[in-house]
């Protein structure tokens, strides 16, 4: 089976900044991507769960796969967001078998 390169880029952010990140992702050609609930973790400042914080603070992931142009403007695009916030851009080699879905 052949498969082609991609960038696999998955976005922690707090909750109230989804909706940014999804605007940018819209605007610089990302084809798709999914949010998933992040429902526990532990960083810098501890371990941290679901019923621990608010709802403000609640935590998603952004998981999108692209070309390696798009991925390079989505990490320089996403890096200000993030600032010193909490939230954290993991980028990524990935293969896949449908080319023209990225």
């Amino acid at each position: 089976m052949e498969t082609y390169p991609k960038k696999r880029l998955e976005i922690i952010i707090e909750g109230p900044r989804l909706n940014l990140i999804l605007s940018m992702l819209d605007d610089l050609g990302v084809s798709g991507y999914t949010v998933f609930p992040a429902l526990s973790g532990r960083g810098q400042t501890g371990s941290w769960s679901e019923g621990m914080i608010s709802d403000a603070n609640r935590m998603v992931m952004v998981l999108c796969i692209a070309n390696e142009g798009a991925a390079a403007k989505v990490l320089e695009a996403v890096q200000p967001v993030l600032g010193d916030g909490t939230g954290i851009v993991c980028i990524t080699d990935a293969e896949v078998i449908r080319q023209d879905h990225f």
